[in-house]
């Protein structure tokens, strides 16, 4: 887990103690409220100020201390002095020590202090109490001995000599010592309770009376204590007191007892006085407040009972107490309420005034520390993993360009492997028109006049093809804020750049189309001003220049009625937010005509708000029915977002999700306590993605922008690139862990632009056939009577009413079926537009059909005196779309009429064939090349020719047959020779056998 500086700032606020984070600069990073309290910095914002700013009185002293542990050398005091710019003495234990990234690169120091002037002044009153102790002995008569075992010597201090009346350079021994004693039992209890000092570890403690060297007979109280080494009782130490006086000696002695358990009772350590049976017998406030119990209940209480006894330190700590007398450790806790905590425990056994063993026990509850402790390894851990599988590529170098440090990702993004990276420079690597790019910007940083700066830049891949990066490059300072290094983070933006190389291209291609298509295009803002428009739309307003239109609104430019209206359906778009699609409207225009419109309205968003909307307008008064089937234009907006905030996570063996950076809520909705314990497959939108991804790990150990589906809270589905790798510990997989980065934008990009594109070239297809049919096949009918109308007026007056009668007869049978031709050919855009199904029905007698066909042509033929020839059996039924066999029929006669002579003959014949029909259409015309014949049937191509009398046709009409022939199953071919004639066969398969 990853946390930010705030949450560390946040971890560090709240430990009970005084402890502080600073940089390499000595910026605090982090302070807990207890340094603030400590040092009297409230009300002040700490992150980023310099420690020495803040306490001006810091002496060299103390910075060669700062300066030391910034070099690798931690250092601790255990009671300083130090003097406040105000006069006041303040009295501190502290400890400094570097603070170390996961390589052991120095980050800056953790400082921990604490104020122990209180402590101090408690113990300058206890040394008080302790001189006034000494000059009591004296006064009491008391003096010390130690009898070395090793050498056999005996120490006497002063006061004994002076108690025993001997002179200063008097030597005592253990022969001379019994000569003192009075009594020949005194000797034997020396003899005995000496003995069980060496050898049963017995402290004594008895009275004895003496004769001095000058005859005085005085009682003395003699203490003793064995000391071991290795077992080994080294030397005997103790006290000798005239307790002549002994009234006073004690009451001087109770007053010292009573001030010590004062010392005690409000100690902030925990202090407990322990029975040799391991009975608790007193214990201070503070060891009350820690355990949760009361006197009482504590009086009653064991080891067992406060001490956690499964502790391995347990043990240990024990033996050497019971060795030497003393023992520290750290040890766990349980408090009343089951709560197990750490502390450091010391301890050391002594025998009362009384002869009765005892035990001293210190305890001070170090969770907080602890706590803090692992606060801080796992930071330190999370910044390392963030380093290391963050998908920017991430590097740091020295202040002259030397790698320090280089992560995965950046290796990957470059092409290199971290050793060859680590020969090579940043700068050599940029491209050579970019490698002096960021030079200005260098300069900035280093100056100071900048902390940082962001810039894109082209690399060269180790592959030799360049890449696109966003760089962003910020210096690091060492604590005299001398630049120290840099931080470099680039991320790969060249399939970015290449969508927006292909975005600007199309928004060009689209610029261009919407010029020159001939329908009208506007776009207008939220107070129905106009903000674009296409040359058709200034000319369906009537304008010879954009600028008489632009930013005018509707009641500017139409009539008042028909400007409520547009008004009216603007503020529609507005409110609904949804599209206006194809709406009629019936206007009486500027000039007084009388205009039919069809209308499209489309909102515009920008960044999820109603900017505008997209308007096409058609003027279908004379053509509806036709311009009907290409209303389908639809504008597509698409956005690129850059997420470069990746979302850490780690899994077990079985899958479970073990952690994952709080950043997941942001990409799917989850919150981090909604993922963590929950198996990883509950967040695929695919499950055969997650079996793919686990493959791929196992198959590689480690996987690198892998894409995969993801399902949000909502159900919603996004794409992620996910690096990855296998945790393994001990030689085994424990798990995975990785990084995830939200692509989804990125992939609805791709999709969008590629679903623009087809929708463009597929209208502007449709658009072009639908006029090239209405151009080639209304072109003869209307031809036909174009020349019957020439023959009339050449020689009208001259013209019976009869001969007149028959050539209106000719020309209404022209006109019926250029009328005909027309409904056939708006069926076919029909079917083009996926209007009309393709709906093959039964032809009773194809012979019928085909002479009703070549009926509509006789016009054409008679023009050029060209013989139509059926050549068929009669009765012949077929399955297929009635029009669209007559429409294949039409257009190949009419070709072979267009490339025939005068006097020549066209020959149409049908017959049965296994599977189906035959169809031929021959003519004794011109012929084709094969170099044409290769491009009749190409739609890409459009080609064409002229006819014999000069016909020009728009090179669709075979085009048209092949698409009519494909669409029953079938094909259609040519067999041409130069000079002679063309022979076009095509074949329709039976239905009932395709379906």
């Amino acid at each position: 887990m990853s946390y930010t500086a705030d949450q560390l700032i946040s971890i560090i606020s709240v430990v009970p103690k005084a402890i502080a984070v600073v940089d390499n600069n000595m910026k605090y990073v982090a302070a807990s409220h207890r340094w603030v309290e400590d040092y009297g910095l409230q009300g002040k914002n700490l992150i980023g100020e310099s420690h020495y700013d803040l306490f001006p009185e810091i002496g060299d002293a103390w910075k060669a201390i700062h300066s030391e542990c910034l070099r690798g050398k931690a250092q601790t005091n255990p009671q300083d002095k130090f003097v406040r710019l105000d006069g006041t003495v303040q009295w501190l234990r502290w400890d400094v020590s570097p603070w170390l990234d996961p390589e052991g690169n120095i980050l800056g120091m953790v400082m921990y202090s604490e104020d122990i002037t209180a402590q101090i002044e408690e113990e300058t009153q206890m040394k008080r109490v302790l001189d006034l102790y000494e000059e009591t002995n004296e006064a009491a008569r008391i003096g010390s001995w130690e009898h070395d075992l090793i050498t056999g010597t005996i120490f006497w201090s002063p006061m004994v000599k002076h108690i025993y009346e001997v002179e200063e350079d008097f030597i005592p021994s253990l022969e001379k010592i019994r000569d003192f004693l009075k009594k020949d039992s005194d000797k034997a209890q020396m003899d005995s309770v000496v003995d069980e000092a060496v050898n049963e570890r017995k402290s004594f403690d008895i009275d004895q009376e003496i004769i001095t060297a000058k005859g005085k007979a005085l009682w003395l109280r003699v203490r003793g204590n064995p000391q071991f080494k290795d077992s080994e009782c080294i030397r005997i130490s103790g006290t000798i007191q005239d307790i002549q006086e002994l009234k006073l000696q004690s009451m001087l002695l109770k007053d010292s007892e009573e001030k010590y358990k004062s010392i005690i009772a409000n100690s902030l350590t925990a202090h407990f006085l322990i029975h040799p049976d391991g009975r608790i017998l007193e214990a201070n406030k503070t060891a009350l407040d820690m355990f949760g119990y009361t006197i009482d209940e504590m009086r009653t209480l064991g080891r067992a009972d406060l001490l956690d006894t499964s502790d391995p330190n347990l043990a240990a700590y024990v033996k050497r107490r019971e060795e030497t007398g003393s023992a520290e450790a750290e040890l766990t806790g349980i408090r009343k309420n089951g709560e197990r905590f750490p502390h450091e425990i010391s301890s050391v056994s002594f025998t009362d005034s009384n002869g009765i063993r005892r035990t001293s026990v210190s305890m001070v509850d170090i969770t907080e520390r602890k706590r803090a402790e692992e606060n801080l390894r796992l930071s330190e851990a999370e910044f390392r993993a963030a380093f290391e599988y963050s998908a920017l590529g991430m590097s740091l170098m020295d202040i002259d360009g030397r790698w320090i440090r280089i992560n995965e990702s950046f290796c990957r993004i470059l092409g290199y492997t971290n050793r060859e990276l680590m020969s090579r420079s940043l700068y050599e690597l940029a491209h050579a028109d970019d490698r002096d790019k960021d030079i200005p910007f260098v300069r900035e940083v280093l100056s100071g006049s900048k902390k940082s700066y962001h810039l894109e830049k082209r690399y060269i891949h180790k592959n030799g093809t360049v890449v696109w990066v966003h760089q962003a490059s910020s210096v690091v300072h060492d604590i005299d804020y001398k630049p120290s290094h840099w931080t470099v983070q680039i991320q790969d933006i060249t399939e970015q750049k290449a969508v927006e190389d292909a975005l600007r291209e199309e928004r060009e291609l689209l610029r261009t189309l919407i010029d020159n298509i001939p329908t009208a295009v506007f776009i207008k803002d939220l107070e129905s001003r106009k903000m674009l428009v296409n040359k058709a739309e200034c000319d369906f307003m009537g304008v010879k220049d954009a600028s008489e239109i632009l930013g005018k609104n509707d009641f500017e430019l139409f009539p008042i009625d028909f400007a409520r209206i547009t008004v009216a359906e603007d503020q529609e778009v507005f409110t609904t937010r949804k599209p206006i699609i194809n709406r009629e409207k019936v206007i009486t225009w500027i000039d007084g005509r009388t205009r039919c419109l069809l209308t499209s309205k489309i909102p515009l968003f920008d960044n999820g708000k109603i900017s505008g909307l997209l308007g096409i307008t058609y003027d279908i008064t004379q053509i509806k029915v036709a311009e009907s089937a290409l209303l389908e234009s639809e504008k597509k907006y698409r956005r690129i977002f850059e997420n470069i905030q990746d979302v850490f996570y780690q899994t077990d063996q079985e899958g479970i999700v073990t952690e994952i950076s709080p950043s997941i809520e942001k990409h799917s909705g989850y919150s981090r306590e909604e993922v963590i314990g929950k198996p990883a497959t509950d967040f695929y939108y695919n499950l055969e993605d997650k079996e793919a991804l686990v493959e791929s790990i196992r198959a590689n150990r480690m996987v690198s922008d892998f894409e995969v589906r993801l399902k949000t809270k909502s159900g919603e589905r996004r794409y992620s690139s996910v690096n990855a790798q296998l945790i393994i510990q001990n030689g085994e997989i424990v798990g995975t862990e990785g990084s995830m980065r939200d692509v989804t934008d990125r992939k609805a990009q791709q999709d969008s632009l590629q679903a623009l594109n087809n929708d463009l070239n597929t209208l502007n297809d449709q658009k072009n056939k639908l006029l090239s049919v209405i151009a080639h096949d209304l072109r003869n009918p209307i031809a036909g009577c174009v020349g019957l109308l020439e023959v009339v007026f050449m020689d009208i007056e001259n013209t019976g009413k009869d001969e007149l009668v028959e050539y209106m007869q000719m020309m209404q049978k022209g006109v019926l079926n250029a009328h005909e031709l027309l409904e056939d050919l708006l069926e076919w855009a029909r079917i083009q537009f996926h209007s009309v199904d393709f709906i093959p029905t039964r032809v009773d007698d194809l012979a019928t059909e085909i002479r009703h066909t070549l009926k509509k042509l006789e016009p054409i033929a008679e023009a050029k005196q060209i013989q139509l020839k059926q050549e068929m059996a009669e009765g012949m039924s077929i399955d297929a779309d009635k029009h669209m066999l007559a429409s294949i029929i039409r257009n190949l006669v009419t070709n072979a009429i267009k490339f025939t002579n005068q006097h020549g003959q066209v020959v149409i014949n049908a017959r049965r064939e296994k599977g189906g029909y035959l169809f031929s259409v021959q003519d004794n015309g011109v012929g084709i090349s094969k170099e044409d014949i290769a491009k009749l049937f190409s739609s890409d191509t459009g080609f064409s020719s002229y006819g014999t009398l000069g016909e020009k046709g728009t090179g669709m009409g075979l085009v048209l047959c092949r698409n009519f022939v494909e669409k029953h199953g079938g094909k259609i071919w040519i067999e041409s020779t130069v000079g002679k004639g063309s022979t076009f066969y095509f074949n329709i398969p039976d239905q009932e056998k395709l379906h």
